[in-house]
């Protein structure tokens, strides 16, 4: 069996990824190189057009656009490469744009995470990693955690409402909701009932399909 060099195994895991992934050298130390190696090649990789450098230590694989050559890299794929391995929420009107609780495409992507916060300028974009407590990230994810992320942004009146409570409710299957109660269990007080308020909108929503 050939063993492929470590520049091999680099480009044969970035293939893997596919185009529109982000990483530092990081996401490569399981292959056992020195850091130094692993940012050589990718330094060089980069020089030939294999991948593009976001900046110092920060590398994407293009993703072909339609018309326009390639497309920039997504704020939540430079998101997840900067905390490798870790929790991520998005917060904010991050949260509710990716909920479809508002049409409003923000400049600034905030994200929850368990390491250290950090600003990335991507041109007009600021991507924003924000240490967080471990029992706000619970539900890391999934939509779960993007609903109760929302719910703790909105605040306690307007996450009460009837209307955002039913707009929450409309969006979720049955297998949803469960995650949502159980991700809600470390949360404040005031959240959680929130949460009962939307899974009681949701039954009452479906109460056909229930009794069947």
């Amino acid at each position: 069996m050939i063993k492929l060099t470590i520049a091999e195994q680099i480009r044969s895991e970035i293939l893997r990824s596919g185009p529109g992934s982000v990483f530092t050298a990081v996401h490569f130390h399981g292959l056992g190189a020195e850091p130094g190696t692993i940012e050589r090649t990718l330094a060089r990789l980069a020089e030939k057009g294999g991948v593009q450098r976001i900046r110092h230590g920060l590398y994407y694989y293009p993703e072909p656009g339609a018309v326009f050559g390639a497309l920039p890299p997504k704020p939540e794929a430079v998101a997840r490469a900067l905390t490798e391995g870790a929790p991520l929420v998005p917060s904010g009107p991050t949260a509710l744009h990716r909920l479809g609780l508002t049409t409003q495409v923000p400049m600034r992507y905030s994200y929850l995470t368990s390491r250290s916060s950090r600003m990335e300028q991507l041109g007009k974009i600021r991507i924003e990693l924000h240490k967080v407590p471990e029992r706000r990230l619970s539900g890391a994810g999934t939509k779960a955690g993007e609903i109760l992320s929302a719910i703790e942004y909105v605040g306690r009146k307007e996450a009460n409402s009837t209307d955002f409570c039913g707009k929450i409710a409309r969006k979720l299957t049955r297998k949803e909701l469960l995650q949502l109660q159980q991700a809600a269990t470390p949360r404040f007080v005031w959240v959680r009932k929130v949460v009962e308020k939307i899974n009681k909108t949701w039954m009452s929503m479906n109460e056909s399909t229930t009794d069947a």
